[in-house]
């Protein structure tokens, strides 16, 4: 790895982690906030649902805005808009002066911001890291990154929640702050390049570089002046243009949807596990240390990714991992007490990296930067309308008292994406030295 892209991707850890420790903190305190503020767990669900409802109503604008703007500024603007917002819900909380309207207006604000601006990040990465090879290994020592969050964030969260109720939101609202200075760092240009241009100058160039010499983000539906004349339209035929270069091809597609089947079946394992031990009045803290397993186990299991992923073959590495965490999903329907959940999570913990490293890994490695933000909006579009609902459906079903069938989403789900993922066209994804540029 050069230099230069050590740096940068070094500034990049500090800012992603820096999100992802405010992040966890204040989705531990956040739940808990408004179980004390109203008693009850079916509207602490609503409430996540209503954010993730109002984040995927703007994803796919977020997506065009991502590929036309620099990728520095959409990490700005959300990383400015956070801290105010958390900022303020630290000072309300503080005063004890929590209106429900106003915790829940906080979350949809927040949410929007993270619909319009929050895939910059993991879009920039990919224009500091542009070999597929470095790429790849860049994704597991941030899936290792992600498992020593893990360990630390949730804990910390618990421990802040002590302290006082209204810490962990200031947390949050520092992080993101700390986040923009990060971002400020990376030396990397971080706009979009057209396709043509990433295989003539696949080592990237630094924004002083390229500042001069750029004329145009290389967008693909729109033509001229067409952007300035026809905003509305060329906006959405963008968004069109990311789904259809996602369903174009019979791989890519399958992908896309098995992921989205994925990331909704850990949501759904993850949100089944926290309403279920916070209706038996399990502790802040309690609940955080069953995550310190689950992510010292993906930790190690991000270690093993990134080491053993230049020889693993993609689409069987994939196929393996989901079929090890439906297992898994299916054993905590029928036993989920504490410490069988503690049990299941540290296993569930050693697959997931292989999912990131190799599933993500793969689809932004073969899809130009200049349609990132387009591709990854529709993707997540998919993903977070089922997700949307995830936290409202076991929320209520805890509440009811039917914490097995909260259990059962998590193993109808992963079990889904492990069927999509038994195709010749997906298991005949080889080693990353084989992914190209689209």
């Amino acid at each position: 790895m050069a230099l230069t892209h050590k740096r940068d991707y070094g500034w990049w850890l500090g800012a992603t982690t820096t999100d992802m420790l405010g992040r966890s903190s204040q989705n531990l305190a956040l739940p808990f906030t408004i179980v004390g503020v109203t008693g009850s767990t079916a509207v602490a669900g609503n409430i996540q649902t209503l954010g993730l409802i109002a984040k995927l109503s703007v994803i796919l604008l977020g997506g065009v805005l991502i590929d036309r703007m620099d990728r520095r500024h959409a990490m700005y603007l959300r990383g400015t808009i956070g801290a105010v917002l958390w900022g303020i819900l630290a000072v309300l909380i503080m005063l004890d002066i929590v209106p429900l309207w106003g915790i829940a207006a906080i979350v949809l604000l927040v949410s929007i911001s993270d619909g319009l601006f929050g895939l910059a990040d993991n879009v920039a990465l990919r224009s500091i890291m542009r070999d597929p090879k470095e790429y790849v290994q860049a994704r597991g020592m941030s899936q290792a990154r992600d498992a020593v969050v893990q360990v630390s964030g949730e804990p910390i969260g618990g421990l802040l929640y002590n302290l006082g109720k209204s810490v962990p939101f200031f947390f949050a609202s520092a992080c993101l702050a700390f986040m923009t200075f990060c971002a400020h760092m990376i030396r990397a240009d971080l706009r979009p390049r057209p396709a043509d241009e990433e295989k003539e100058n696949p080592e990237g160039a630094t924004a002083t570089d390229t500042a001069a010499g750029a004329g145009g983000t290389g967008n693909s539906s729109t033509e001229g002046g067409e952007t300035s004349r026809h905003p509305i339209r060329a906006a959405l035929a963008d968004t069109v243009f990311g789904f259809r270069y996602l369903f174009g091809e019979p791989r890519l597609r399958r992908l896309v949807i098995a992921n989205t089947f994925i990331g909704s079946g850990m949501a759904a394992v993850i949100c089944a596990v926290n309403f279920h031990l916070i209706s038996l009045d399990y502790t802040p803290l309690q609940i955080s240390l069953l995550s310190v397993l689950y992510a010292v186990m993906m930790m190690f299991g991000a270690m093993l990714a990134s080491r053993l992923s230049p020889r693993l073959p993609g689409g069987k590495t994939i196929a393996l991992a989901v079929l090890g965490m439906t297992g898994i999903s299916t054993l905590a329907v029928f036993f989920h007490d504490y410490s069988q959940l503690l049990f299941f999570l540290g296993i569930y913990g050693l697959f997931t990296p292989f999912i990131g490293t190799m599933l993500g890994g793969y689809t932004f490695s073969i899809i130009p930067t200049e349609l990132q933000g387009r591709t990854s909006s529709a993707a997540s579009i998919l993903e977070y309308g089922l997700t949307a609902f995830i936290p409202l459906i076991t929320g209520n079903l805890v509440y009811g008292g039917n914490p097995q069938l909260a259990f059962s989403i998590g193993v109808v789900l992963n079990g889904f994406a492990f069927l999509l993922l038994l195709n010749r066209h997906v298991l005949s994804i080889g080693t990353p030295s084989t992914w190209e540029v689209a």
